[in-house]
């Protein structure tokens, strides 16, 4: 059985902190160091294939790049609706960035109601900067995203983005039939459940 699916990715978080790297590297394979603030939002499509026992199927991914200043909350608030996966992102040289995660969460709360949260993944990225007096801890990130029901990861944009792609692999390699067609039906719920040692099919991207 053949069918194509809809999964639509919202990256939130500060201005600066290389969301739009982040997705550009994983559609395009690029790193661009001039790449220019996200005006508003801008959607960006990759689209992959899944092919297991029983059942291929097609993935358009939706990541959809929010610009992180207040003035456009409201704009990015209205585009809440609908989304499977929720990606928060900091700069781990930059404290600041890290301590506004929670407010990107709050905000985020404030659309989306808590029984009908999304899976969530927090990302620290820029992991290539030199480690300074004010760089975040690994184990401070990963005990605030445990306690935020969030998995979390460490990255650089610049040089390798293979941890959220092998992550985003392993969710949906273990989508079964019906909860593709809740996922068609806007009703799905990911969640850190479906990251699981089990052993992941044979993929390929195009």
């Amino acid at each position: 059985m053949v069918l194509d699916i809809n999964i639509k990715i919202i990256v939130l978080g500060d201005i600066g902190v290389g969301k739009s790297s982040i997705i550009h590297k994983m559609c395009d394979k690029k790193f661009n160091p001039n790449i220019a603030s996200t005006i508003g939002i801008d959607v960006t499509h990759k689209k992959v294939h899944i092919k297991k026992k029983d059942l291929e199927f097609g993935v358009n991914i939706y990541f959809w790049d929010t610009n992180g200043q207040e003035k456009y909350k409201s704009l990015t608030s209205s585009y809440l609706k609908n989304t499977h996966i929720f990606i928060y992102v900091f700069d781990v040289s930059n404290i600041e960035s890290y301590r506004n995660v929670s407010n990107w969460k709050k905000f985020v709360s404030t659309y989306i109601s808590e029984e009908n949260m999304l899976f969530s993944l927090l990302i620290g990225n820029k992991i290539d900067i030199k480690p300074s007096f004010n760089h975040i801890k690994f184990y401070d990130a990963i005990n605030y995203a445990q306690q935020q029901n969030m998995m979390y990861i460490e990255l650089s944009a610049k040089e390798d983005i293979t941890k959220i792609e092998t992550l985003l692999e392993l969710v949906l390699i273990q989508l079964d039939l019906h909860t593709i067609y809740r996922i068609q039906s806007n009703l799905i719920k990911l969640n850190s459940s479906y990251i699981t040692n089990q052993k992941s099919d044979k993929k390929k991207c195009c």
